[in-house]
């Protein structure tokens, strides 16, 4: 009985130690992280908007949507101090789930999108992000319809992927309307 609880109480330490060194670890390079991430994220950012000298978090004055999809980030590319465009970066259902960050112009119209990460089978919902499929978006805006079968060509084989992205990217042109228009720039 003695060496058992010897035995435990050893353990126990061991367990505590890891558990500090693990904990002292994670703070020490959680900034470091976090700085690489972001880095990350403007080198994308640029990808969109290369002129640009800063982007701003805008999220705040950009209302959440309702329903399904969410903004995870919104930024406003400038500059010299005048508005590029608007960055958002959202998450909906497709055939799973899929996060796209598209790239609008001051009057509202999408320059791009890029497929950022999907749960969807790859080969076929993936192609949400390919030439073909992603090109029919360039230019559309809040008042176009995003509606696959009318002005939206969906992928064979992936129709709910094409429905979904398409719905996350209707949601996101009305939400760059809305900044654009309420004079947030």
């Amino acid at each position: 009985m003695n060496g058992t609880l010897k035995l435990a109480l050893v353990l126990s330490a061991y367990t505590c130690a890891a558990c500090l060194g693990l904990a002292f670890v994670q703070n020490l390079t959680a900034p470091a992280i976090a700085r690489v991430a972001e880095e990350e994220a403007f080198a994308a950012f640029r990808g969109f908007f290369p002129q640009a000298d800063s982007f701003t978090d805008v999220a705040a004055e950009v209302p959440a949507p309702g329903g399904s999809v969410t903004f995870d980030r919104v930024f406003r590319a400038e500059r010299n101090g005048e508005t590029e465009g608007l960055l958002i970066q959202a998450t909906g259902p497709t055939y799973k789930t899929s996060t796209l960050l598209s790239a609008f112009s001051p009057d509202g119209r999408m320059i791009r999108f890029q497929l950022s990460a999907t749960t969807d089978t790859a080969g076929l919902g993936t192609k949400i992000g390919e030439p073909p499929f992603a090109g029919q978006f360039a230019g559309k805006t809040a008042a176009d319809a995003f509606l696959v079968g009318e002005d939206i060509q969906a992928i064979s084989g992936a129709t709910i992927s094409s429905r979904g992205a398409a719905e996350i990217l209707r949601v996101s042109a009305e939400a760059a309307a809305s900044y654009f228009d309420g004079g947030s720039r």
